[in-house]
């Protein structure tokens, strides 16, 4: 056989397919057909045969094609006629696309395409090769910028160390600045709180810990504090009657909804 292009598909002319003779040379099963051998013929530099000096037999073709054997018959000879002249029967009995050179690519594509097979071989190692490249730059963008905000603060970030079970470097005037920010909270038993929150979602780990921990104090504060902290209380916790009265005060001062 002839050296294979190793092209996995070829140009097909819109207005020569649609405008062009062939379909009225062709019927629409005809034309089917047709097209599969163009298809066919493709994969072997024009050639329609089962190796070179080899042409398929008929049943062949029907089983590969999975078209009856008769109108395949019918196709070639339609096609082999001189006043249609779309195949050539070789002396070897295989058959040749006449057309075959009007489908070619450009050169331009063949160059590009001439190292088609060892691109596809090569094809999941390179895709494997890009993620890491991918991965590895996302890892050192990550790294430099984790050394970049250790430098600009020049202090060491907040961690929570999970084999210990403990908070890393939090210090005096980290807890003073949150107190003042967030008057209804508890500092001492939120940390107490994120820290078994954070023990029981291992698979949840922080980039950045005092972002968790001030979005962890806003969301308390925003739901009253920690234990409802009483507002005039000094921090001190509310007892139950205390908070019976702070719910019916603001179930008093709900507003009713009128219906419609």
């Amino acid at each position: 056989m002839k050296k294979r292009t190793g092209d996995d598909w070829f140009p097909f002319w819109i207005d020569k397919w649609l405008l062009g003779s062939t379909r009225d040379e062709l019927t629409i099963e005809q034309c089917a057909i047709w097209v599969d051998f163009l298809a066919l013929s493709y994969k072997d530099e024009g050639y329609i045969r089962a190796n070179e000096g080899i042409p398929y037999p008929i049943k062949r073709l029907s089983g590969l094609l999975n078209r009856p054997v008769k109108l395949i018959q019918q196709t070639i000879d339609r096609c082999l006629e001189p006043e249609i002249n779309k195949l050539r029967l070789e002396s070897d009995g295989t058959l040749y696309v006449i057309s075959h050179p009007e489908y070619e690519l450009s050169k331009r594509h063949k160059r590009r395409l001439s190292e088609d097979d060892v691109r596809q071989k090569g094809h999941d190692v390179q895709k494997t090769d890009a993620k890491r490249r991918v991965e590895e730059s996302r890892v050192e963008k990550s790294r430099v910028e984790k050394t970049s905000c250790s430098e600009k603060h020049s202090e060491p970030l907040i961690e929570f160390d999970f084999k210990n079970r403990k908070w890393l470097s939090i210090k005096i005037e980290d807890k003073s600045g949150w107190l003042a920010a967030y008057p209804a909270c508890d500092i001492n038993l939120e940390l107490h709180k994120m820290r078994e929150w954070l023990l029981a979602n291992p698979e949840k780990k922080k980039k950045n810990y005092r972002r968790f921990i001030v979005n962890w104090l806003i969301r308390t504060q925003d739901k009253g504090g920690s234990q409802k902290f009483k507002r005039a209380s000094g921090g001190r916790p509310m007892t139950r009657k205390e908070e019976r009265k702070e719910l019916i005060r603001a179930w008093v001062k709900k507003p009713i909804k009128e219906d419609k």
